[in-house]
């Protein structure tokens, strides 16, 4: 159960974090990235992404308990452990597929306002 204790308390910290005045969250970042400053428009793809890491951390957890209640040592071994890393991968490349998208989507815009002569800003 430990580590879907650890799970359940890192979401939480995400979600205090989330609940807090936007300066906090840049403060913060800026901590950890050692003094790289965090523009204004990174904001709130850094919450929405700090809300879908608290979610997998908080789907972990449930799993964990549920498998530590219920399932046998091999599999609860499995969920606590290289799960939580798929996971975060599907995340990850969840985030990179939607961003891919919606930069294609805004060329395809902007192109097509170029070629009918219209301005997109």
């Amino acid at each position: 159960m430990k580590p879907a204790v650890l799970a359940a308390i890192l979401a939480a910290g995400l979600a205090v974090l989330l609940a807090l005045p936007a300066q906090h969250l840049r403060g913060w970042l800026a901590n950890q990235l050692h003094g790289i400053p965090i523009s204004d428009s990174a904001i709130p793809f850094l919450k929405r992404s700090l809300i879908l890491m608290a979610g997998v951390l908080t789907l972990h957890a449930a799993l964990v308990a549920w498998a530590a209640l219920a399932w046998s040592t091999a599999a609860w071994g499995f969920v606590s452990g290289a799960l939580l890393y798929f996971l975060f991968e599907a995340l990850a490349l969840f985030q990179l597929i939607t961003a891919k998208l919606k930069a294609r989507m805004v060329r395809l815009s902007a192109s097509s306002a170029k070629q009918s002569g219209v301005t997109v800003e």
